[in-house]
C-alpha cells in the first residue's frame, strides 16, 4: 500500500528529525526486557569488544501485549505505527502461509508460531526516503519479521 508506506516512511522522518535533546529526554528509553522504545545513537553495540553502534531507532511490539510508550512522538506517529504493524502482521502470515505451501508442508506448519507475534519487534530507525527508499523500506520490514520464520523460509 503506497499510502501507508509514504505515511510510514513520514513519520520516521517526522520522529527522528526532533532535536536530539527531546528525543534524549522526552521519548521513553529502549527497556532491554521489553525491546520497545528509543534507542539514541551509541546506546546498542552487537559486539561488546567494540564501540557502541552509531544508528537509532524506535521500537514497538504488538499492541495486544500493551508495553509500548508512544510518549514524546510526534502526531501522527502512533497511528502510521501501529498501522504498519497490523499491515506487517498480516504480510507475515501471509508469508508464513506461502512458505509452507512452497516446502509442502501443513499450511499452519508456521502459522503456529505466530498466533501472538509476542517473539516480534517493529524496528523503525532513521528512513532517508530521497535517497535508497526500496533498501531503507526492506530494512524495515525484515528487521521486524519472526527470524524463525524467516530462516526458515530464506534458508
Amino acid at each position: 500500500r503506497p499510502e501507508l508506506r509514504r505515511g510510514a516512511f513520514a513519520a520516521a522522518e517526522a520522529l527522528f528529525a526532533q532535536p536530539e535533546e527531546h528525543k534524549r529526554e522526552r521519548l521513553a528509553r529502549l527497556q532491554p526486557a521489553t525491546n520497545t522504545g528509543y534507542a539514541p545513537v551509541g546506546l546498542e553495540s552487537l559486539n561488546r569488544a567494540r564501540p557502541a553502534d552509531l544508528k537509532e531507532a524506535f521500537n514497538l511490539r504488538r499492541p495486544e501485549l500493551g508495553l509500548n510508550n508512544f510518549a514524546g512522538c510526534p502526531n501522527g506517529y502512533e497511528e502510521t505505527a501501529l498501522e504498519l504493524w497490523r499491515a506487517l502482521e498480516l504480510a507475515a502470515r501471509r508469508y508464513a502461509l506461502a512458505c509452507a505451501l512452497a516446502l509442502g508442508l501443513e499450511t499452519d506448519y508456521f502459522l503456529r508460531s505466530l498466533q501472538r507475534f509476542d517473539l516480534c519487534t517493529l524496528r523503525m530507525p532513521p528512513l532517508d526516503c530521497k535517497r535508497r527508499p526500496a533498501l531503507r523500506l526492506a530494512r524495515l520490514v525484515l528487521t521486524w519479521a519472526p527470524s524463525a520464520a524467516r530462516e526458515a523460509c530464506v534458508h
